[in-house]
């Protein structure tokens, strides 16, 4: 029985020191945060940001990010003191590796098409031919891996995609 109450007791003084150390960080951030903020508009760094042709509000960006450090690193030690810390910080970089492969796959969704057709239309259309995609009539001015430029009859260029072309009925006009 003394066991368990000490293993309570245990586990009770370790989440109230948790929670000390996280109430601590918020408050220590948010003093950061206002004092850097203070000190950064006194010296104007937003004004030398702007004179290298920067319009950025430095000075509150580069206080949130001292404040956001401090969150994070209390988080990480309240995490540390209940012994979770590892177990958090592997979940979260597991998600962060998600999002990062997510975002590239769905960056290059289209860029793979279009490079692959681009690959294909090189062998069929050369600059200066007389093409019709999707009843749109024009000399090519140009054909890259990504798109083809035309120029039409009224003097318009139109950009189109090598995935689109590849998909519609291309007619090489003489």
């Amino acid at each position: 029985m003394l066991e368990i109450l000490t293993a309570i007791n245990k586990t009770v003084l370790n989440i109230t020191i948790s929670i000390v150390i996280l109430l601590g960080g918020i408050i220590i951030g948010k003093l950061v945060e206002k004092f850097l903020f203070r000190i950064l508009k006194e010296i104007g760094i937003n004004k030398a940001f702007r004179d290298f042709g920067l319009k950025i509000n430095a000075d509150q960006m580069f206080s949130n990010l001292a404040a956001y450090i401090i969150y994070f690193v209390s988080l990480v030690s309240a995490l540390e003191q209940l012994g979770l810390a590892n177990v958090v910080l592997t979940l979260i970089s597991i998600a962060i590796l998600l999002v990062v492969l997510i975002s590239f796959f769905l960056a290059v969704r289209d860029f793979i098409p279009n490079v692959s057709a681009g690959i294909y239309l090189y062998s069929k259309i050369k600059e200066g031919d007389n093409i019709e995609v999707n009843d749109i009539k024009g000399v090519v001015l140009s054909l890259d891996l990504l798109q083809i430029r035309i120029k039409t009859k009224r003097g318009d260029t139109i950009h189109i995609p090598n995935s689109t072309v590849s998909k519609s009925i291309l007619k090489i006009l003489k």
